[in-house]
């Protein structure tokens, strides 16, 4: 190789970098995530998520790094600035702790009225005498520090303390004066009630007349063993009549159904009890209708047959010369219906039933069909009877 050749005038390769060595302290708090975010709300409406600064409640951004005002002028001004709702403060303390002495001190002052019994003669004899630790504070006229407030406090337990230790000792004495007197009270014998009405509450006021009634009871015999009471005993009796509400005629009925005789036990009543009878033929009823079927000859019993009684209930109408008998019949045209005018008063609608002779009206007052189709039967029987036709349709 020449000492001129590219080889040989080229530059040595560069030697391999090391690798830094690692920082003893770790750059960052690896459990940021875990600090308590800030929550002031930003421009945009929502709160901040930046995590707050350690003892604060915000982050650097949000006043975390703001102590506070320090000077007298600047305290006096926080303390006199409008808060929002009020209940924190120097009065709000002060009201606080004269509420909460209120009721501890009659808490315990209904607590040694309770078990006074049982309590020393010193602390009877205190409580009796207005304890000053038991009466009410004065209220609050102004406010108190936190300070403040932390000595009422423990001013106040200190106080009530005795009362407490002198409460608790009277209510143990009273629960072992009552199982003292339940262990020396004798035993019930076994199988023994309790005394009748006991636990029942006593009525309030005396009852009119109901002495008197049981006495009666009381007195009264008993009834042999097995016998009925009389019939309709217990029954409550009639009630007095309503003034000028009575209907003679309903009167007249029930003393005629009191008047008849009871009827033996196990009788029946008679078959047709019960179902209206058949109303008496009215007459003149079939004279009408005899008029209109003059031309009907009577019918006697040997005349006809059953098959042609029916022929005769159903005429077939002639069919034309030359038409074939089994052909259908051909409805009649009927005449096209037009609007009524002025002079078609009164007269029948197109189509109406041709006015004839009707069948005699069912009477009214009949009850059900039965009775009705019974005396349908009844009429027709005294038509045949009388000779004329019970059909507007067919003679019998």
């Amino acid at each position: 190789m020449s000492p001129l050749s590219p080889a040989a005038t080229a530059a040595p390769p560069d030697p391999p970098v090391a690798d830094p060595a690692p920082t003893k302290k770790p750059r960052g708090n690896p459990t940021l995530h875990l600090a308590p975010r800030c929550g002031a709300r930003t421009r945009g409406g929502c709160p901040c998520r930046a995590p707050a600064i350690h003892g604060k409640l915000r982050c650097r951004m949000h006043g975390g790094r703001s102590t506070g005002p320090r000077t007298p002028k600047g305290l006096a001004d926080l303390r006199a600035a409008r808060t929002i709702h009020g209940f924190d403060g120097a009065e709000a303390r002060a009201r606080d702790r004269w509420r909460l002495t209120t009721l501890r001190r009659a808490r315990v002052d209904m607590a040694a009225q309770r078990c006074q019994g049982h309590l020393p003669p010193a602390f009877v004899a205190r409580l009796y005498g207005h304890a000053p630790e038991l009466m009410p504070p004065p209220r609050p006229t102004g406010g108190i520090t936190a300070e403040m407030d932390r000595v009422r406090r423990r001013a106040v337990a200190a106080a009530l303390a005795p009362w407490k230790r002198a409460i608790a000792e009277a209510r143990a004495a009273e629960r072992a004066a009552r199982a003292a007197a339940r262990l020396a009270k004798p035993p019930a014998p076994v199988g023994a009630r309790p005394p009748r009405g006991t636990g029942v509450p006593k009525p309030h006021a005396p009852i009119p007349g109901a002495a008197a009634r049981a006495a009666a009871r009381l007195a009264k015999p008993d009834a042999p063993v097995g016998a009925r009471p009389p019939r309709g005993a217990g029954l409550p009796g009639p009630r007095a009549p309503i003034p000028g509400a009575a209907d003679p005629a309903a009167a007249a009925r029930a003393a005629a159904r009191l008047a008849e005789p009871p009827a033996p036990v196990g009788a029946r009543p008679p078959r047709d009890a019960g179902v209206p009878k058949p109303p008496a033929p009215i007459p003149g009823a079939a004279e009408p209708e005899a008029a209109g079927r003059a031309d009907c000859p009577p019918k006697t019993p040997a005349a006809a047959s059953p098959a042609d009684a029916t022929q005769a209930r159903r005429p077939t109408p002639p069919r034309p010369a030359g038409e074939d008998p089994l052909a259908a019949p051909v409805p009649k045209p009927q005449a096209p219906e037009r609007a009524p005018g002025p002079g078609d008063a009164g007269a029948p609608k197109p189509h109406a039933p041709i006015p004839g002779p009707a069948a005699p009206a069912t009477p009214p007052g009949l009850p059900n069909r039965a009775a009705r189709r019974r005396w349908k039967r009844q009429q027709r029987r005294l038509h045949r009877a009388s000779g004329a036709c019970a059909l507007p349709t067919a003679c019998d």
